[in-house]
């Protein structure tokens, strides 16, 4: 993460959107802020800063103003907005599974698993898995075991693939 975060401090154009996605994951919100204000829309922009602002509030202990903000994120987001999509319901599904909600964590991550095809073609892929591990778990936790191994399965075989052009997919799945 140190690595991320001293990498990170160095950005001074951003070209992608996913680069202020990564700064506000690396615990840097106000450079997430400033490089998400770069790109896009002023809806774009809008739609991002609300996942932006709402990791930084999770981060914080804020999960009440973190949820609110998801669920608003959660209405406008579309598969378009990439990892932001996979990022807002991935912490979206974590703040209602510590509220003690699992089948609302549930709900939430499965409308990520039909979209691994789209994942891959826009590079997002490392955030589907992420959504894909953290749903795993908790159809583990919910003894929905033949889905948890289904989807492990599917996992190891997208893992095994990854190999050394995608060296850090094994550490983002294990989030």
């Amino acid at each position: 993460n140190e690595a991320m975060r001293t990498e990170l401090e160095e950005v001074s154009v951003v070209s992608r959107p996913e680069t202020a996605l990564f700064m506000a994951m690396a615990g840097m919100p106000d450079a997430a802020r400033a490089a998400n204000d770069q790109l896009g829309s002023a809806e774009d922009r809008r739609r991002r800063g609300l996942v932006i602002d709402a990791l930084t509030e999770f981060k914080a202990g804020k999960a009440e103003a973190a949820e609110s903000r998801l669920n608003v994120a959660a209405l406008s987001l579309t598969i378009d907005d990439q990892a932001y999509f996979f990022v807002g319901l991935d912490v979206l599904s974590r703040i209602h599974q510590q509220g003690g909600d699992l089948v609302l964590a549930t709900e939430v991550l499965e409308n990520t698993m039909g979209k691994q095809r789209r994942a891959a073609y826009t590079g997002t892929g490392v955030f589907w898995l992420m959504c894909q591990g953290q749903l795993s778990r908790l159809y583990r936790a919910g003894d929905r075991l033949e889905e948890s191994g289904q989807i492990e399965s599917n996992l190891k075989e997208l893992l095994a693939r990854a190999d050394a052009s995608f060296p850090m997919a094994k550490e983002f799945a294990a989030l």
